[in-house]
């Protein structure tokens, strides 16, 4: 799965092949079942979509942890937008905003604006979902996600099948 996920991030860094791929027959039908779409309007439209086929709804904005303090703070607004999004629609109480650990902890802690983002997500109805990372983060992740928990947050985390550590952690949580 890593590679795949680079080779997107590769794409997505290019906005001349990224908008070519998007305006093919083949890409367009990828980053709407996919991605969503490229505007929150294509993203609610495909949620949706997924809603009424049954389905549960997880958004996850692709990000690595290595960004700038200033697209970080783009990346917030996005998923701050995600969530008053679904939050205006009847989608909010089957839907999560998924983030990835790398993006909160690798580098520079955003665990303040992680804070801001679960107080608007439960106010909504919208789960946060942390996913888990590499493993010299799991410890990590497993303490944001109980501090968070321990604030008040109801807050759900991705657990890794493959360590043998995960039964314990199910049974922490």
């Amino acid at each position: 799965m890593p590679i795949v996920r680079s080779i997107f991030e590769q794409i997505a860094k290019n906005d001349a092949l990224g908008s070519f791929i998007a305006g093919t027959p083949v890409g367009r039908e990828f980053v709407h079942r996919v991605a969503g779409g490229e505007q929150i309007e294509d993203v609610i439209e495909a949620a949706q979509l997924l809603a009424d086929s049954g389905r549960l709804i997880s958004l996850e904005r692709a990000v690595r942890g290595d960004i700038e303090e200033s697209e970080s703070t783009l990346v917030f607004a996005d998923y701050a937008m995600a969530v008053s999004a679904l939050a205006s629609t009847s989608l909010a109480r089957i839907s999560e905003v998924a983030i990835l650990p790398e993006f909160i902890l690798g580098g520079r802690s955003r665990v303040a604006p992680l804070r801001q983002l679960c107080a608007q997500a439960q106010g909504s109805q919208v789960s946060v979902m942390i996913g888990m990372g590499p493993d010299d983060l799991v410890d990590e992740t497993i303490d944001l996600v109980g501090g968070l928990r321990s604030d008040g947050f109801d807050v759900g985390v991705t657990l890794q099948s493959v360590l043998r550590r995960t039964e314990i952690d199910c049974e922490t949580f």
